[in-house]
């Protein structure tokens, strides 16, 4: 189960999983990634309406790819007792960075095409920033929706979920080690047969980073400290 934080690299990870998992004899039945195998994009279980959702529970999947969070075989049976995960993290601002300039600079997000964050409204920024706050803490407490959690204290249940032997994680500044952790973890009947490709890469972000404002970096720190925190500890437990 590859659980796609939006902006860290998931997009060319989905593309990657479904090459392998063909090339490695797993069928196409048994393969759930929205924008593969005739799925549409839009078929993450969280987006199916009910008709939609009976049919997914029916599915026996081996190998899935989508904005899902950890622990989501608890909600959906189609992904069985105890999947594998597998998660890429991002330094959380270059991630909101990525985040703002893909769907709201260049898709026009809740009326923000081609303006740059530092031109937003102060009010509008301030509302975004919070509305897109601690990402990664919600994908591991259970929901694909940011701004939903803040507590700091939240941190030793964050980390707890890390160490399960279910959840395997890297980095996207490293994902060559990121894909070796998982390699050794997988069953034997899929591998992973490349390089991380890149597909969906845009440079807005990195074209515009060096124009942001001290306030505004001030801002997000203050909005993000529980998924700051969470992600020196990723960082941390890496390198051990």
């Amino acid at each position: 189960m590859f659980s796609h934080i939006p902006k860290c690299g998931g997009t060319s990870m989905r593309e990657l999983l479904y090459n392998s998992a063909s090339k490695s004899g797993v069928s196409d039945k048994n393969i759930y990634i929205p924008g593969y195998n005739g799925l549409k994009i839009d078929r993450n279980p969280i987006q199916l309406n009910s008709f939609q959702l009976k049919a997914f529970h029916k599915l026996e999947i081996r190998v899935a790819g989508m904005h899902v969070p950890y622990n989501s075989h608890k909600t959906y049976p189609s992904f069985g007792n105890h999947p594998l995960y597998f998660t890429l993290f991002r330094e959380p601002f270059k991630r909101f960075l990525s985040h703002y300039y893909f769907f709201y600079y260049r898709q026009g997000a809740n009326g923000c095409k081609g303006t740059h964050l530092s031109d937003l409204p102060k009010e509008k920024r301030t509302k975004l920033i919070y509305n897109l706050s601690n990402l990664y803490a919600s994908y591991i407490m259970g929901n694909v929706k940011s701004g939903l959690y803040d507590d700091v204290n939240l941190l030793t249940q964050l980390k707890s979920s890390l160490s399960n032997s279910n959840y395997v994680y890297g980095l996207l500044s490293d994902v060559a080690t990121a894909l070796d952790s998982l390699s050794s973890q997988l069953p034997s009947w899929i591998s992973i047969i490349a390089d991380l490709p890149k597909v969906n890469v845009h440079n807005f972000s990195s074209t515009y980073e060096n124009e942001i404002s001290d306030e505004l970096r001030e801002e997000f720190t203050r909005y993000n400290e529980l998924d700051l925190r969470l992600y020196d500890h990723i960082v941390e437990s890496l390198s051990i």
